[in-house]
């Protein structure tokens, strides 16, 4: 999972949204803005949302049922880590 993030760094890079981090003029909450991105971006690209409204769907979840346990449960389903789980307002 880091290492899609990571590709999305880079695929901000070439198109010019992002620099080397030595060159790097964003701080604090822009940073932090793009990283957000990048975790969201991994995490589309790994678990689709189909994929996941399914998956919710089999384990009969809804959303006021999304706690700790049951991000995990859907982590260890896609072989993901929790933080780069998707977050339950994708089924919105």
């Amino acid at each position: 999972m880091h290492v899609m993030h990571e590709v999305i760094h880079l695929m901000l890079a070439a198109g010019h949204e992002e620099m080397p981090a030595a060159n790097e003029s964003r701080r604090g909450s822009d940073w932090q803005s793009v990283e957000r991105f990048a975790e969201e971006s991994a995490s589309h690209v790994l678990v689709p949302q189909l994929a996941l409204a399914l998956m919710v769907s089999a384990m009969d979840l809804s959303p006021p049922d999304w706690d700790l346990t049951s991000v995990r449960k859907l982590a260890r389903k896609f072989r993901i880590t929790p933080p780069m789980s998707p977050p339950p307002f994708w089924l919105d």
